[in-house]
């Protein structure tokens, strides 16, 4: 897991996904990503009057981004097996180390024949396989451990900081989300304050301290590992104020290991946020908040459903 490591170890890595994930590319995504919620909000439209927005809407929407940018195909088969796998992932050590999970079966079914068969695959896992690292060919763990990296997260927080997005401009905010109906360009500065405002990874990062090192008037001991509180750090200004400055946060973390999908996510959010309001400005909760199933004791936070009418 090159989450795991520091240095070249990870450096290498990083550079061998940089070049998809990059802010130049995807915001050139950005159309293709406005189709695609087009496409489910008209989905959702369809099937009826109320909808599970993270499971019609947040998490669909999400996948088929993702597998845009790594190249997976998104026929009718193939988005069920990925919609079925990630509803309801974790994103905790125990689903991230083990190696017998849903995902787990798909990573290893993709980097078997991604390898065989690179071409198959026109995008980042494509790539990938067809070019090796540093001139050598990935093994076949190691590109099932790169996916599984990707997938992984790329599928549960983008999801969840979509669903609790929706649920705060509802419950909270429905002046804000009235605007957004109004003047999509806002929603550029109303997801960068959700992000300031929300934090979906609950448990913070776990981190090994390089040097002696003193926080707050205690002594963190070089080698010590330290959990980082991130809900803490992005403790800010009170309100709910889109567009002021600076806006300061944690969300994608900092230093080498910040978030690799952050520009894409940023993107499906705010493409994501705008389409919704703009198709459905009456939306609204179809349930009361009490009666909402909230993820507890999972490391991102979110809920597991998020019914709505319009």
């Amino acid at each position: 897991m090159f989450v795991q490591t520091d240095g070249r170890d990870h450096l290498d890595y990083r550079r061998l996904l940089n070049h998809e994930f990059s802010a130049l590319r995807t915001t050139a995504s950005a159309a293709h990503i406005t189709a695609h919620a087009e496409a489910h909000v008209q989905s959702m439209v369809s099937a009826g009057a109320t909808a599970d927005l993270v499971a019609q809407y947040a998490l669909p929407l999400v996948s088929q981004t993702l597998c845009e940018v790594l190249g997976l195909p998104w026929t009718p088969g193939s988005a069920r097996r990925m919609l079925q796998v990630f509803q309801g992932r974790d994103l905790g050590n125990a689903d991230l180390n083990s190696t017998t999970t849903p995902v787990d079966h798909l990573v290893r079914d993709l980097a078997r024949d991604a390898l065989a068969a690179p071409h198959r695959y026109p995008g980042l896992v494509g790539r990938i396989a067809a070019e090796g690292i540093d001139g050598r060919a990935l093994t076949e763990d190691e590109l099932a451990g790169l996916a599984k990296q990707l997938l992984m997260p790329g599928h549960v927080s983008p999801t969840h900081m979509l669903g609790l997005s929706v649920l705060v401009l509802l419950e909270e905010q429905p002046a804000r989300y009235a605007k957004l109906a109004a003047d999509p360009g806002s929603a550029t500065d109303v997801v960068e304050e959700l992000l300031h405002h929300i934090t979906v990874k609950q448990h913070g990062l776990i981190r090994r301290a390089v040097r002696d090192t003193a926080v707050g008037g205690a002594l963190i001991r070089a080698g010590q590992w330290v959990p980082c509180h991130l809900d803490g750090a992005d403790t800010g200004p009170a309100g709910f104020a889109p567009g002021r400055t600076p806006v300061t946060h944690l969300a994608f973390g900092d230093g080498p290991h910040q978030c690799l999908g952050q520009h894409l996510s940023r993107v499906v959010l705010v493409r994501g946020l705008s389409v919704l309001a703009r198709r459905l400005p009456a939306l609204r909760l179809a349930v009361a908040p009490h009666q909402l199933h909230r993820r507890v004791a999972h490391t991102v936070a979110g809920v597991t459903s998020l019914p709505v009418t319009w």
